[in-house]
């Protein structure tokens, strides 16, 4: 008797790459630069391990991340697998910014590193996206916290 497995489905590589632009009016290059640097060092355990490079003049800051990731399996429900994770490209010019994830890839930690699944990239996308999006509200946040 043969059993029909089929093997998981890799992530299209259009989806291994996550971009949002966003308009941030009142807010020069230099002071995106400075809370982007900021919320980096709030949002990961070592800001200093995760800026790889920056360049202030260019608007520039390119990082590593990595979130905790966890894969559905059958009937025990979401089982950690590793971590997933990314480069993270952050680019600025006044009242602009722009965020790009990118080189996403799982640590498993059994097997190393994998190009991620489909499913992979079914529950670590929104978390990606939640990543960006808590990067672009900061600077809404800064507005308010310069009255206290």
């Amino acid at each position: 008797m043969f059993g029909c497995a089929t093997m998981p489905e890799r992530a299209p590589v259009e989806e291994l790459t996550i971009r949002r632009v966003a308009s941030v009016p009142g807010f020069s290059k230099n002071q995106l630069f400075d809370k982007s640097k900021m919320w980096l060092a709030e949002s990961f355990v070592s800001s200093q391990d995760v800026i790889q490079y920056e360049n202030k003049e260019e608007g520039n800051i390119i990082g590593k991340g990595s979130i905790p990731h966890y894969r559905r399996s059958g009937l025990i429900g979401p089982v950690r697998v590793g971590n997933l994770r990314f480069t993270l490209v952050i680019n600025m010019k006044d009242d602009k910014i722009r965020v790009t994830v990118k080189d996403i890839y799982v640590m498993n930690s059994t097997y190393g590193r994998e190009t991620p699944l489909k499913l992979d990239m079914e529950t670590g996308k929104p978390k990606l996206e939640n990543l960006i999006s808590d990067l672009i509200a900061s600077f809404s946040s800064h507005q308010q916290d310069k009255n206290w």
